[in-house]
């Protein structure tokens, strides 16, 4: 992701993830992603994990149901399509393995993502 390039705001992510609610475009399996990365400390999650999270068979399954997620997304956010990379970095950006530990990529939720489903209350800590 090109690092100067903003991102959108919390109330836009709110707002796209509402819309995408209320038009039941989020999969249950997208769902379960956004959930398992919420709640994952510092919200990272592999590619691994998230497929797990939704059922999917394996860490290609959650990378393209993940980035589909990020294509509606783009979709309805206002200037979406201004956050340059793969089409998850509207979400997340990726970690490399060995950065902090981590033996895999991970994806790290953007704190307006976070505090965005955070105000919609979908996910509850705890």
């Amino acid at each position: 992701m090109n690092e100067d390039a903003p991102l959108p705001t919390k109330d836009a992510y709110k707002r796209a993830f509402q819309l995408l609610q209320d038009a039941r475009k989020i999969t249950r399996g997208q769902m379960a992603m956004l959930r398992y990365q919420f709640l994952s400390e510092d919200r990272a999650a592999s590619a691994r994990q998230l497929a797990h999270a939704a059922g999917y068979r394996g860490h290609a399954s959650g990378n393209l149901h993940y980035g589909k997620l990020g294509v509606k997304l783009r979709e309805v956010i206002p200037d979406g399509h201004l956050v340059e990379g793969q089409e998850s970095y509207i979400l997340s950006y990726l970690l490399p393995p060995g950065e902090a530990g981590n033996e895999e990529w991970l994806f790290v939720m953007y704190e307006p993502v976070a505090a965005a489903l955070d105000e919609l209350g979908w996910f509850r800590e705890g």
